[in-house]
């Protein structure tokens, strides 16, 4: 999109990485963090955590969460369109140690899940070999497979420019 998607403001000018942070608290996040990059963003909430290596894209800012322990919530700041109940979905469906990840209009979306430690050994297996599409390599951890329908995905400015104009009128559909 050219420039850093996080910080773009939404309709009401609250950035799109907060928006997803108060969609997480409303789901029951007890601590969210903004992940990524070299430097914590200029914006306030939520509280920044750096990769663990740089230059290895959002499995790197997966990495960081699941060192610190625990089953984390996923979601890019891209997508906006998030609920609180599509992430209570992904809860719903977890089964095990299995990862559960969402599919958005018939696609594996590997940056809306939810994730554990076991994913934490193959996640840097996968690191370390310079493996980085999210999509292949969450995909050969067999993940639980939750249907989301439609959720706006915003990868280009025509994207984010028609999911400002419906996200500022209530009554509008979900976009994809």
């Amino acid at each position: 999109m050219g420039r850093d998607k996080a910080s773009l403001p939404g309709p009401d000018g609250t950035p799109l990485a907060v928006r997803v942070a108060e969609t997480l608290r409303t789901a029951g996040a007890t601590e969210v963090f903004a992940i990524g990059g070299a430097r914590a963003p200029a914006w306030e909430a939520p509280a920044w955590l750096p990769d663990l290596r740089g230059g290895a894209g959002p499995l790197a800012g997966l990495e960081a969460a699941l060192a610190l322990g625990g089953w984390w919530w996923l979601v890019a700041c891209d997508l906006p369109g998030v609920r609180a109940e599509d992430l209570g979905a992904l809860l719903a469906a977890r089964e095990g140690e299995r990862p559960v990840v969402a599919w958005l209009d018939g696609r594996c979306q590997p940056l809306l899940g939810l994730y554990g430690p076991a994913q934490l050994g193959p996640l840097r297996t996968a690191l370390d070999a310079r493996r980085l599409r999210a999509v292949e390599v969450v995909g050969e951890w067999r993940p639980v497979r939750v249907d989301l329908g439609s959720v706006s995905n915003l990868n280009t400015p025509d994207e984010f420019a028609r999911w400002a104009r419906d996200a500022s009128d209530p009554e509008a559909p979900r976009i994809s």
